[in-house]
């Protein structure tokens, strides 16, 4: 069984950064759309929305991965620094 940086990369190869990014665009927008309808309607994690929720997860997995492999070491500085702020908020 392939491991997931082995799915990503090769997703990444055969459909290439531009498709891969429109993709998390696309789950992004569908994520928005099911938490809008769940506060609409009082629900609170509906099937619909971890299903979104989970795709938004995988497709940002995927830019990580390509991010590492372009610039290894700058998302943990980026990381470091917004849970820095975030710890100074509370």
């Amino acid at each position: 069984m392939l491991t997931e940086s082995e799915i990503f990369e090769r997703l990444w190869a055969k459909y290439g950064r531009d498709a891969q990014l429109d993709i998390l665009i696309e789950e992004c927008s569908e994520l928005i759309h099911a938490i809008i309808k769940e506060r609409r309607k009082g629900i609170h994690y509906s099937h619909n929305m971890l299903e979104e929720l989970v795709d938004v997860d995988i497709c940002v997995r995927q830019v990580m991965e390509d991010v590492k492999r372009e610039n290894d070491g700058l998302i943990e500085i980026v990381r470091s620094n917004k849970m820095d702020r975030l710890s100074k908020m509370i």
